[in-house]
């Protein structure tokens, strides 16, 4: 189960017990870092070092392990977070070293509206990213990538994991 927003999560799982896992798939501040170790099971979002320090600040201190996944910026795109490949290589080797962080894979969100062809192209670069980085830490990485407009093309491509919310759920209102 996926979730876009920390304080939505709140409400929706903060009283109930649940059997399968709860992504947090959405952009996560530092401040919100305390919310999101306590309600989510795997953060796909961790998009800047200064984000995984809080995360593992606060997973040491609820002496919890949190799984992340590095969201990868493949489209250069502006609008979107994440880390570029050339930032990738440096910060990989830092993040991996926190106690309470467990890298278990790498996100992206494409740029909106790119043409199949600009989509494919980033798809299969960003699974050779996931197979390259999971052959430097020696461990095998989930690749979540593809949301509702482009999830058939991303699975196509190699995606393990999409996020299809609006496309189940239709599109977000009141927000």
């Amino acid at each position: 189960l996926g979730e876009n927003y920390v304080q939505e999560a709140k409400s929706k799982f903060g009283y109930i017990e649940h059997t399968s896992k709860l992504h947090l798939i959405g952009p996560l501040q530092r401040n919100k870092a305390k919310d999101a170790v306590v309600y989510f099971d795997v953060i796909e979002s961790l998009h800047t070092v200064e984000v995984a320090e809080a995360i593992n600040r606060v997973a040491a201190a609820k002496q919890k392990v949190q799984e992340v996944y590095l969201q990868i910026n493949i489209s250069c795109d502006r609008a979107k977070s994440g880390f570029s490949l050339e930032q990738l290589e440096h910060v990989l080797p830092e993040i991996v070293s926190f106690e309470s962080l467990n890298v278990t894979g790498l996100m992206t969100i494409t740029a909106f509206g790119q043409a199949e062809d600009l989509l494919r192209r980033d798809f299969r670069s960003m699974k050779l990213v996931r197979d390259r980085t999971a052959d430097r830490l020696g461990r095998k990485l989930v690749l979540s990538m593809g949301m509702s407009d482009d999830y058939q093309i991303a699975v196509e491509e190699g995606a393990d994991l999409v996020r299809i919310g609006s496309a189940i759920f239709g599109e977000r209102v009141g927000i």
